[in-house]
């Protein structure tokens, strides 16, 4: 028969176990939200934010692979906003550099800001000898 001390052991541990039970919903329902609201931000192209509550994730499950993905769809986006011509130029490369703050090694973003510094400098190139000619004239 168990005695007074064996029952109140086995209550504690029952209790802890229910506390971790606990937690862990808590935690799960935290991550729940955090994806929920990081996909909404995405959608909404505001990318920063996006990447604060994947970030935020990451504290609670290092390993969460949704915020990998998450993360991945905020790159491929940063990508597509670079590509859109109707911005300037400058402002097409603001974008790929808050890109490659968050995946310094994305080749669609690393290939897109070469893409983009070597039209710059043909731009600059283009200005200069525009300018030359106009001091001719």
């Amino acid at each position: 028969m168990p005695n007074h001390a064996d029952l109140l052991a086995f209550e504690q541990n029952v209790r802890a176990q229910i506390t971790r039970q606990k937690q862990a919903q808590a935690r799960a329902a935290q991550v729940k939200q955090l994806l929920s609201e990081a996909a909404q931000h995405v959608a909404m192209s505001q990318l920063e934010a996006a990447i604060r509550a994947y970030q935020k994730v990451f504290v609670i499950e290092p390993a969460n692979q949704r915020a990998r993905t998450g993360l991945q769809q905020v790159g491929e986006k940063y990508v597509q906003l670079a590509r859109t011509q109707q911005m300037s130029l400058a402002s097409r490369l603001s974008f790929i550099q808050k890109g490659l703050a968050v995946f310094p090694a994305h080749q669609g973003l690393l290939a897109l800001k070469q893409e983009l510094s070597n039209e710059k400098l043909a731009q600059r190139a283009f200005d200069a000898k525009r300018a030359e000619q106009r001091k001719i004239e």
